[in-house]
């Protein structure tokens, strides 16, 4: 763990400055990778954010509970859906949380073009916990109109 935090002493100073944000629970993180689930709670907690972590949507007693987080992220591949899915849920019960979408791998423009508005973000794995937690707290200053907010729907 002290490895992990002197490792990514930068990304860890960019994020701190954006930890005001969290007004709620935090994140909500939705992905069936349990060593990518475990190293990203991990990191989370060393920064202070808060992080609730699921396998699958089955293990979500509610979409209510939506509402209580500051930002979901879900894995592109879940269960029998795929990202656009599990987001149009979301943006038809609760518009205002944010989604960031992770996958192991890329997307293709095309299907970028066509996800619901909530969606905030894509950002693959490869990029890191951090850059997914950067892009995670960049979405809820989007949401709140925050200088933080960056100008764009990045789907990048």
């Amino acid at each position: 763990m002290h490895w992990m935090q002197c490792t990514h002493a930068e990304e860890g100073l960019a994020i701190a400055g954006k930890l005001g944000l969290i007004q709620k629970k935090g994140i909500l993180l939705i992905d069936d990778d349990e060593m990518f689930r475990a190293l990203f709670k991990s990191i989370a907690d060393s920064m202070g954010i808060p992080v609730t972590c699921h396998a699958s949507l089955a293990e979500m007693h509610s979409f209510a509970a939506l509402k209580d987080y500051d930002v979901a992220v879900f894995d592109y591949y879940l269960e029998s859906f795929r990202g656009p899915e599990i987001a149009e849920y979301v943006d038809v019960f609760f518009r205002e949380l944010p989604v960031i979408l992770i996958s192991g791998g890329e997307i293709d423009g095309e299907t970028k073009r066509v996800w619901p508005n909530c969606i905030r973000r894509f950002v693959a794995k490869q990029s890191g916990a951090y850059a997914i937690i950067e892009r995670a707290l960049d979405a809820i200053a989007g949401s709140r109109g925050t200088p933080h907010a960056k100008a764009s729907c990045d789907l990048a």
